[in-house]
């Protein structure tokens, strides 16, 4: 027992000696009793020392080298298999989307013959050029790409399955984008909107002063009805510009001309008339003409007539026509007397020879821009017979209206059973505004109006299916 108190206490107080510090560890203790410390460390390898593993072990301790140098440059083999590699994969990816080439292709096909519809609209405009001509097109490209793509229809639905929702949704807001402008702009907005709107024919009415502003043409014809051997002569006297100042100068009228006979309700009416125009004036005469506002043109007129019975000075006188029209068209008795075109291209007021003898005419100044041609095609319709292709061919024209006060038969002048009575009378012009009202006629719509509202259409579409690929960004 008391052999083995010892080997306890050193058991203890080894325990104590592992918490103790080392100081008093070997103050306490000799070296030998000391606890075995840790084994040392491997010491590292040096590269000049050689073990068992043979002179190469230093090298396979070394880092390697390839992963700090730069690549070697590729030959150009391989540069150009490289290449090669990278068309291949554009090719393929043509491949894969060539339904998308294709409905780029259509769509442009489109946009094309859309375009010259706009712009040739004036000239064709019918149902088989607006609707039947681009429906064969496209239903031909339609069948060709539908061809081309059943080839490959298996493929095609393979990938079609093997693509995520997202990117589904995403094609197919693609493939709308593409066909509803189409069959909207094609076939919905051009023959139901487009084109009602190109034949509805708008009117629109504007003031514009004239400068400057010139006198209207003046004709005066008298009919002569030589079956009755009647004769009633009329001659011009006078020709007068009258300024407000009391100034005036002189102008001209041309000479009497005389048409040949002419057969109306059973009887043969030939005439005499003679013109006033301000622009075959002379110099002196040209500077008044042309300056017209607030001043008076004066014509005056001889006129004699000669009953050959008394029944004529009751029933068979002479029909006085004054008119008044543009002064840059050339004159036409038969257009005139006929009272062609919708508005009248001649104002006309009608005398009898012992009703008056002239009057007063204030003149308003009126000017038709008919580019649509909606009015002369209805006056070649009603009357191509009687009116000359000059007149039915006019689209813009100045007309004149206002108002005609005739004056009385001067005094001495009623036509007389076996004798002949000559007088004098004037006819007075009166222009004293520069404003002139202008009527145009214009389509409901036009090239520049369909391109925007198409594009419109165009812009709406694509807001919309921009929402079926907004889950694949």
């Amino acid at each position: 027992m008391a052999s083995q108190r010892p080997a306890q206490h050193r058991s203890g107080a080894a325990g104590a000696i592992q918490l103790a510090p080392v100081s008093s560890v070997n103050s306490s203790r000799p070296a030998s009793q000391l606890p075995p410390t840790s084994p040392p460390l491997p010491a590292a390898p040096s590269i000049h020392s050689t073990s068992s593993h043979g002179p190469n072990a230093a090298a396979q301790n070394l880092p390697l080298l390839s992963q700090s140098a730069a690549p070697l440059p590729a030959s150009k083999g391989e540069r150009f298999n490289q290449g090669a590699d990278r068309w291949l994969a554009r090719l393929k990816q043509a491949k894969h989307d060539r339904l998308f080439v294709y409905l780029t292709v259509f769509a442009a096909v489109t946009v094309i013959i859309n375009i010259i519809q706009a712009a040739c609209l004036d000239y064709l405009h019918s149902l088989a050029w607006i609707v039947v001509f681009p429906a064969v097109v496209l239903g031909a490209m339609v069948l060709t790409v539908f061809l081309t793509m059943a080839m490959s229809a298996k493929e095609l639905l393979g990938e079609w399955h093997a693509t995520e929702v997202p990117d589904r949704v995403a094609r197919l807001g693609v493939v709308l984008s593409i066909l509803l402008p189409v069959f909207v702009c094609e076939f919905i907005y051009m023959p139901l909107v487009a084109i009602p709107a190109w034949h509805s024919i708008r009117w629109t009415t504007s003031l514009r002063v004239e400068s400057p502003t010139l006198f209207p043409a003046v004709v005066v014809a008298v009919s002569q009805q030589p079956a009755f051997l009647a004769a009633y002569a009329l001659a011009p006297s006078s020709c007068e510009v009258i300024l407000t100042t009391g100034n005036s100068s002189f102008c001209q009228l041309s000479d009497v001309q005389h048409t040949s006979p002419v057969d109306y309700a059973n009887d043969t009416i030939e005439y005499d008339y003679t013109i006033f125009n301000p622009l075959h004036q002379t110099a002196e005469g040209a500077t008044y003409a042309w300056d017209a506002i607030h001043t008076t043109l004066s014509l005056g007129f001889t006129a004699s007539y000669t009953p050959i019975d008394e029944i004529q000075t009751i029933y068979n006188q002479s029909q006085i026509y004054i008119g008044f029209y543009d002064a840059t068209l050339p004159f036409n008795i038969d257009d005139f007397l006929a009272g062609c075109r919708n508005p009248d291209l001649y104002y006309k007021a009608t005398q009898r020879s012992s009703d008056g003898g002239g009057g007063d005419f204030y003149p308003g100044i009126f000017e038709l821009s008919d580019s649509t041609g909606e009015l002369r095609d209805s006056d070649t319709e009603s009357s191509a017979t009687i009116c000359s292709s000059d007149a039915l061919a006019l689209r813009d024209y100045t007309y004149y209206g206002g108002r005609f006060d005739p004056s009385p038969l001067p005094a001495g002048c009623s036509p007389v059973f076996g004798s002949t009575t000559t007088c004098g009378w004037f006819l007075s012009i009166h222009l004293q505004s520069s404003l002139a009202t202008t009527q145009r006629s214009s389509r409901g719509t036009n090239t520049l109006q369909i391109l925007i509202d198409e594009g419109s259409i165009l812009g709406g579409i694509l807001f919309f299916t921009w929402f079926f690929g907004i889950f694949v960004v």
